[in-house]
């Protein structure tokens, strides 16, 4: 059962948090909202100091994930010149008792990054921005009545330039409505409410249900009871009655998104009809592949044993491990069954403040919910020579579907096998969204690319009787 939703929300607050408004010189303070429920607050403030502007930013989010609090903070300080020209900034970030500092310093045409004692220059693109220069260029694009508008800024997050494609799509006399697509993000899409001066009113992500709200100056807002954000992980469930035997042979489901969502298909899964946003989908118990099913080429498959920063297959902790688990090279099976009796054993389901872990803190903590039950164990499989890969989606249990994480391996086809259950087995029960090969992605990358999968209105149950006309 998959607890691991807060990384997800976080990502969207990231997302929220770099819209970059301009606040100077005055003191602006929001309300973060998830589900309509408040989560936290962030507070802006600027000054004059010589010939410099300085923008100063607190955020803060209270909340809790069944029943376990999660306290964030983030503090920044940007500084621009009396032109809104950005000069440097210092970023940092308090989660779970960790401290992350960044600072970034332009020179020239690039901008020079200091993290963890590293250093690293990007280049700069052109509208290069930070809290004042963006609200300089937005108030420049309304009074010239330009529809269309694009800029960059760095996001300490992604470790990287991001770049934002801007519309306005709507003008009234004291505001502007603005859709904004942020490179990296594809699929999330970003609605913001400005005053002719540029000063962000409302922000709002739908498809993470996500807002921000400008209130009272120097009011910040407090919340007396903490929300509990793993009722998020419950989706919205028609037939609840329904309950899987082990021994049920298949089952058919109608899925409904806010928007047109795509959804992969395997010899256990397949796309009977899709209506706009509604999809019919047929999912049969098939453990183990076939000879029917198709085998992609090793090409395909290799990519499935590369190493990654969520993995870190190189890291001893990894070898140690393998080292106490009987292998037998002929039969795949038999070292995922060594493994998941490993992980079981001496990994504790727990975790629900850990945010989306690599392998190797994994095996320090010695916890984790279903997500990292999956991340190590592609790590251990990978290590040992076997093809695997993280899937996400949903699994129906105790009468209703919630977001999930298992794995698949590779044994002349792909065999779904989920790491957190006592038996490991996959019914009919479970849905997949997403194969995750997680190489080349940064946490909040996987995040973002998970977070179109969050717009699930309903998931019907229909009776197995039932076929497609």
């Amino acid at each position: 059962m998959s607890k691991k939703m807060k990384f997800i929300l976080i990502f969207g607050i990231v997302i929220l948090s770099l819209g970059y408004q301009s606040l100077y010189p005055n003191e602006v303070v929001y309300k973060i909202l998830f589900f309509g429920n408040q989560i936290g607050f962030e507070k802006y403030s600027g000054k004059i100091k010589g010939k410099e502007i300085i923008t100063d930013i607190y955020s803060k989010m209270t909340f809790k994930r069944a029943h376990t609090l999660v306290q964030i903070e983030q503090k920044g300080v940007f500084v621009e010149d009396n032109n809104s020209r950005a000069m440097q900034f210092e970023f940092h970030k308090i989660e779970d008792g960790k401290h992350i500092l960044i600072k970034g310093r332009v020179e020239e045409e690039t901008l020079l990054i200091e993290k963890e004692g590293k250093e690293k220059r990007i280049p700069l693109e052109k509208d290069f921005v930070f809290y004042n220069s963006l609200k300089t260029l937005i108030r420049k694009k309304i009074k010239n009545n330009e529809r269309e508008f694009s800029y960059s800024f760095y996001s300490p997050e992604f470790g990287r330039l991001i770049k934002v494609e801007n519309t306005i799509v709507q003008r009234e006399k004291n505001y502007v409505k603005i859709k904004s697509l942020y490179a990296n993000a594809p699929g999330v899409t970003i609605f913001e409410k400005r005053n002719t001066e540029g000063t962000l009113l409302e922000q709002e992500i739908p498809g993470l249900k996500v807002k921000k709200i400008m209130v009272e100056t120097n009011k910040i807002p407090v919340k007396q009871n903490i929300y509990d954000i793993y009722r998020f992980n419950a989706i919205n469930t028609e037939n609840r009655s329904k309950n899987f035997s082990e021994n049920e042979s298949k089952a058919f489901y109608k899925i409904i998104f806010d928007k047109r969502i795509e959804l992969p298909e395997s010899s256990r899964q397949k796309i009977i009809n899709q209506r706009g946003n509604e999809i019919y989908i047929k999912v049969v118990k098939r453990s183990i592949p076939t000879s029917a099913q198709s085998s992609p080429g090793m090409n395909s498959v290799k990519k499935f044993l590369e190493n990654n920063e969520f993995l870190q297959l190189n890291n001893p902790s990894i070898a140690k491990i393998l080292e106490k688990i009987p292998k037998d090279d002929d039969s795949p099976r038999q070292l995922v069954e060594e493994i998941h009796k490993w992980t079981l054993e001496n990994i504790k389901t727990n975790g629900l403040s850990m945010n989306f872990a690599d392998a190797p803190v994994i095996l320090e903590k010695r916890e984790g919910d279903c997500s990292e039950f999956s991340v190590l164990s592609v790590a251990l499989l990978r290590a040992g020579g076997i093809a695997s890969r993280v899937c996400f989606g949903v699994v129906y249990i105790n009468r209703l579907f919630r977001y999930h994480f298992w794995i698949e391996y590779y044994d002349k086809g792909w065999t779904p096998f989920d790491p957190i259950s006592r038996n490991g087995e996959i019914d009919v029960g479970y849905i997949k969204f997403a194969d995750l090969e997680l190489n080349n992605r940064t946490k909040v990358e996987l995040g973002l690319e998970l977070s179109k999968f969050l717009s699930i209105r309903k998931i019907e149950i229909i009776d197995n009787n039932f076929e497609m006309q």
